[in-house]
C-alpha cells in the first residue's frame, strides 16, 4: 500500500538574483510523494521543474533565494539542513540522475572506478559517523547513570563491559556478513559462467573460474561455512580447480564444470537461507569466557542459551539501570525545558513584526539556542525538528532580513511557534513513570547502540565494492559487465552511459530517485528502454521516483501521479488517469495536443506564444496570454486550485461554477479516445 509519505513539498518559493532583477522561478508549489510511487513533473523549459528538484537536494545555484516553504523528507525540513546534514542524505537516501550522462561522468576515469569510489567513501564516512555517535551516546548515558544515583565504579564497569561485548559481537557479525556477501557474489557469478560455458564466443572461462576460486576462500567462517564441518565445500573447490586446468570448450569437461558449479551454488544458497547466530549475545559469551566452545548444530537452541546467560549475568541489571537513568534525564530535561520555554516566548517578541536589531537578534539566538541545547533529552533516540533546525532557521532569517524581510519574519516566527508548541506539549505531558514504558525505552536505547556498533565495524572492501558494481551493472542491463567495468565513458553509447549513471545513483539503495529529463538526449527507442529500466528498478527496490520531463507522452506508462507546471506554479495535478483521460487545464490540453501520435495524420498543434518573463510575473493566470479560452478574470486575478475529485485538482477559472461551459478541444478528445482504446486493447491482450 502506498500510504507512507516519502516527501512533501509545502508552498515552496524559489527566486534568483540576476543583473536584470529577481527571477521568480518557483511560486508556491505543493506536492506529495508516497512511498513506492512515481510522481512526474511536466512542463515547458523554464517552468520551475528542475529548480524544485535541486531545492530538494540542496544543490541550487549560488544566486538562488529560498523565499518560503518546506521540503519535508520523513518529517525533516531539508531546507533547514546544513551542508554536513545534506551529505548524510544526498547520494545515499536521495539520489539524482541528470539529463546529460556525459556531464555526470568524468571522461578520463574508468567507469568501474567511478562506480566503486562512492561505495568505498560512503562506507568510510558511515563508519566514522557511527563510531562518533556511539561514543557520544555512551558518554551521555554515563552522565545520566551517575545522575540517577548509580555509583561511579558501577557505571564505569557497566559501560566498559557493554562497549567491549557489543564491539566483539559486531566484529563477529561483520566477518559473518562479509562471508555471506562473497557467497551471494559467487552465486551471481556462477549464473554468468554457466551462460558463458555454452556460449559459442571465446569467453575466458578459466579466468572466470580462477576468480571464483579466490572468492570461495573468503566464504569460510565458523558460523557460515565452517571448514571442519563443511568439508564437501572444500572438496568441491579442489575438484573445480582440477577441472578448470583440464577445461576445453564444448567437451565433457564443460558439462562436469556446469554440474559442479550448480552443486556449489545450491550449497551456498542453502547456507544463506539458514538461521544465523545472535551475535549480540554471542559477543558477550566470547568476551566473558574468552572463547566460543558452544555447539552450533542447533542455532536456535544455542541462541536461547547465550540469551539466558547475558540476561542473567549482565543485561537485566543494566537495562534496569538505564531505565532509572531515562527517568532522571527526563526530569532534568523537563526542568530545563521550562526555562527554555520562557526564553522562546521572549524571542518571539524580538523576532516580531517590528524592526529587528541585528545585535539583539544575534545575542538572543545565542542565548536561546544554549537553553534549548541544555533542555534536550540526551537519551532520546530522536530530536524533534523544531529543535535541531532552530539555530539554522533563525540565522538564515537574520541573514535574509534586509533583502526579504517578510520571508525572514515568517520563517523565524514559524520556527519559534513550532518550538513553543513542542515545549507546551512536553510540559503538559510531564514525565511518564510507567515501569514497562521505561523498560521498553531502555531496550530501544540498547538496540540503537548495537546498530551503531555494527555500522562502526562494517568495512567496505574494494572487492566488495567491485562485486556490487558488477551486480548493479548487470541489473541495469549492461552486458559483459566485467569487461565494461574497465572502459571509459566515451566507449559507451548515450543509452549505456545513462544506464551507468542510473547504476551509480541506485548503488546506495536510495529511498528516492530524482530523474531530471534522463531521456531527452536519447533517441526514441533508447528512451523507451530507459523508462522501462527505471520503472523496473522502482518496483524491485520499492523506491519512490520523481520524474521530470517536458514531454507528457514520456511518462504515460511510468507515472502514478502527474503535476503539470507552468511559470513556476503547479496548474494541474492528479493521477496519471486523471491527467490523460480527464484533463481540466487549458495548458494540459495544449500539452496533450502537441504530443506526437502515430495513429493520426493530423498535424501537431503548437502552443502559441512564449512563456512569460518571470522577472515580471503576470498579474492573473500566467497562461492567459497563450490561452484561447481565457476570460477577462484570467488577466486580473490568479485562479485558486479547484478540487475536481479526491485525487484531481486544477488552477483554472474554467472550473468556477459561474464560468461558461467549455468543452475539451476536439483534437484532444479524439486523442483521449484513442488512448483509452489502446489501453483497453493492451488489457485484453494480457
Amino acid at each position: 500500500m502506498l500510504n507512507a509519505k516519502e516527501l512533501e513539498i509545502r508552498n515552496l518559493v524559489v527566486s534568483f538574483r540576476t543583473n536584470k532583477g529577481i527571477v521568480h522561478a518557483v511560486r508556491g508549489i505543493n506536492l506529495t510523494l508516497e512511498k513506492g510511487e512515481t510522481l512526474a513533473i511536466v512542463g515547458e523549459s523554464g517552468s520551475g521543474k528542475s529548480v524544485s528538484a535541486k531545492a530538494i537536494l540542496g544543490i541550487e545555484a549560488p544566486n538562488a533565494i529560498i523565499e518560503d516553504g518546506e521540503v519535508l523528507y520523513h518529517g525533516q525540513n531539508l531546507l533547514t539542513f546544513s551542508e554536513e546534514e545534506f551529505n548524510r542524505i544526498r547520494g545515499n537516501k536521495i539520489t539524482m540522475v541528470f539529463q546529460d550522462p556525459m556531464s555526470s561522468l568524468d571522461p578520463i576515469v574508468k567507469i568501474g572506478t567511478q562506480m566503486t569510489e562512492a561505495s568505498i567513501l560512503n562506507g568510510k564516512t558511515n563508519q566514522k559517523l557511527a563510531k562518533k555517535e556511539l561514543n557520544d551516546n555512551l558518554k551521555n548515558l554515563s552522565k545520566a547513570l551517575l545522575a540517577a544515583g548509580i555509583t561511579a565504579d558501577k557505571v564505569k564497569s557497566e559501560i566498559a563491559t557493554f562497549k567491549k561485548f557489543i564491539a566483539c559481537g559486531s566484529k563477529l557479525l561483520t566477518a559473518y556478513n562479509n562471508a555471506c556477501e562473497y557467497a551471494d557474489s559467487i552465486v551471481f557469478d556462477i549464473k554468468q559462467i554457466l551462460v558463458d560455458l555454452h556460449d559459442e564466443d571465446n569467453n575466458p572461462i578459466q579466468e572466470e573460474i580462477k576468480n571464483l576460486l579466490k572468492k570461495m576462500e573468503q566464504v569460510y567462517n565458523p558460523y557460515f561455512v565452517n571448514a571442519d564441518k563443511c568439508k564437501c565445500f572444500g572438496e568441491s573447490r579442489a575438484n573445480l580447480l582440477n577441472l578448470c586446468n583440464e577445461y576445453k570448450p564444448k567437451t565433457a569437461s564443460a558439462d562436469k564444470i556446469a554440474e559442479l558449479l550448480n552443486k556449489i551454488s545450491s550449497f551456498l544458497s542453502e547456507k544463506l537461507s539458514e538461521e544465523k547466530p545472535n551475535f549480540f549475545t554471542l559477543g558477550y559469551y566470547v568476551m566473558s569466557r574468552g572463547k566460543d566452545d558452544l555447539d552450533w548444530d542447533d542455532v536456535a537452541d544455542t541462541n536461547k542459551k547465550t540469551r539466558e546467560i547475558v540476561d542473567k549475568e549482565f543485561m537485566i541489571a543494566f537495562r534496569d539501570d538505564i531505565a532509572a537513568a531515562i527517568k532522571e534525564e527526563r526530569e532534568r530535561s523537563i526542568r530545563a525545558t521550562a526555562e527554555a520555554f520562557k526564553e522562546a516566548d521572549r524571542a518571539k517578541k524580538i523576532f516580531g513584526d517590528g524592526e529587528w536589531n541585528t545585535k539583539e537578534c544575534k545575542d538572543e539566538i545565542k542565548k536561546l539556542c544554549a537553553l534549548v541545547d541544555t533542555a534536550v533529552n540526551r537519551l532520546a533516540l530522536s530530536v524533534d525538528r523544531a529543535i535541531y533546525t532552530l539555530k539554522n532557521t533563525l540565522n538564515t532569517a537574520l541573514e535574509h532580513y534586509k533583502t526579504t524581510p517578510a520571508y525572514a519574519r515568517k520563517n523565524a516566527q514559524s520556527a519559534l511557534k513550532d518550538l513553543c508548541d513542542l515545549y507546551n506539549h512536553t510540559l503538559e505531558v510531564g514525565v511518564q513513570e510507567d515501569l514497562r514504558e521505561l523498560g521498553a525505552a531502555a531496550i530501544a536505547i540498547i538496540d540503537r547502540y548495537k546498530e551503531l556498533s555494527n555500522d562502526a565495524a562494517y568495512h567496505v572492501t574494494k572487492q566488495m565494492a567491485y562485486d556490487k558494481a558488477i551486480q548493479i551493472m548487470e541489473e541495469v542491463g549492461i552486458r559483459d559487465p566485467r569487461k565494461r567495468f574497465n572502459q571509459y565513458p566515451f566507449e559507451f553509447s548515450g543509452g549505456m552511459r545513462q544506464r551507468i549513471v542510473i547504476a551509480i545513483a541506485i548503488a546506495a539503495n536510495p529511498d528516492l530517485l530524482i530523474c531530471d529529463e534522463p531521456t531527452t538526449a536519447l533517441d526514441v527507442t533508447i528512451q523507451a528502454q530507459i523508462l522501462e529500466l527505471i520503472n523496473k528498478l522502482k518496483q524491485k527496490r520499492n523506491m519512490s521516483v520523481i520524474f521530470i520531463t517536458h514531454d507528457l507522452g514520456v511518462v504515460a506508462n511510468v507515472a502514478d501521479k502527474i503535476a503539470v507546471m507552468y511559470a513556476g506554479k503547479v496548474v494541474e495535478k492528479g493521477t496519471a488517469e486523471d491527467i490523460f483521460y480527464s484533463p481540466a487545464h487549458p495548458y494540459t490540453w495544449a500539452l496533450l495536443a502537441s504530443m506526437p501520435d502515430l495513429d493520426t495524420k493530423d498535424s501537431l498543434e503548437a502552443i502559441p506564444g512564449t512563456p512569460p518573463n518571470m522577472i515580471y510575473p503576470p498579474k492573473g493566470d500566467a497562461f492567459a496570454a497563450r490561452n484561447q479560452y481565457a476570460m477577462e478574470i484570467d488577466f486580473e486575478e490568479e485562479p485558486p486550485m479547484f478540487q475536481i475529485s479526491d485525487t484531481h485538482s486544477a488552477a483554472t477559472w474554467l472550473l468556477h461554477p459561474n464560468a461558461p461551459k467549455i468543452e475539451i478541444p476536439e483534437s484532444v478528445s479524439a486523442r483521449i479516445k484513442r488512448m483509452k482504446e489502446k489501453e483497453e486493447e493492451r488489457k485484453n491482450a494480457e
